[in-house]
């Protein structure tokens, strides 16, 4: 019998599937039901088949429990990361500069707030009330993830700029990919070892 982590998993990889759309349309993709039905179906099994064989590595490797939640999670907020962020420039169309890092950094905030419940809850699973102390830690660990994220987008963005042939908002979501895939070690550790140890 499936038990309750099999289904949350595959709640995350609907809301994926979902929140895909947002990044896609604003780089000018055309969104049909189709699309939109295969994004939502297909992450809601790629999650769950993904969960599953990272489940099965934990029975060599330990850790690969924790990770394979922390994983799910991680998908979860770098696509609310990544709408937030689209969402912003779609009603702007600011693409760079002092109030695309702005952007980037409300993206990152919004995303991190989401990470704090679900690591705490269901990741590693932290019996403790939320405190004060707790919160802080977190807080602290997140803001020099913020600074390495909007650091790395603003770096790609801003300083290094599209490559011929890519359009800005295309290199804008494939930035977005590397800083949050750059920070991703830093995260899982620091709540690890740290913040819900």
């Amino acid at each position: 019998m499936l038990n309750k982590d099999y289904y949350l998993v595959a709640i995350i990889g609907f809301f994926v599937g979902v929140l895909t759309i947002i990044p896609l349309k604003n780089i000018g993709i055309v969104i049909s039901f189709p699309l939109f039905f295969a994004s939502a179906v297909g992450f809601t099994f790629f999650a769950s088949l993904s969960f599953f064989i990272l489940k099965l590595l934990s029975n060599y490797w330990p850790i690969f429990e924790q990770f394979s939640k922390f994983a799910v999670v991680g998908a979860l907020n770098s696509l609310i990361n990544l709408s937030v962020l689209n969402i912003l420039i779609f009603f702007t169309n600011i693409t760079e500069g002092i109030y695309f890092s702005g952007f980037a950094s409300v993206a990152f905030l919004v995303s991190k707030a989401n990470s704090y419940l679900w690591n705490k809850f269901w990741t590693f699973e932290s019996k403790t009330k939320i405190t004060i102390k707790e919160y802080i830690h977190f807080s602290v660990f997140t803001l020099v993830g913020l600074l390495l994220n909007v650091g790395i987008i603003s770096l790609l963005v801003s300083w290094v700029g599209a490559p011929h042939g890519i359009s800005p908002k295309v290199w804008v979501n494939i930035s977005a990919i590397v800083a949050i895939i750059a920070i991703m070690a830093w995260n899982f550790l620091t709540y690890k070892k740290i913040v819900f140890k």
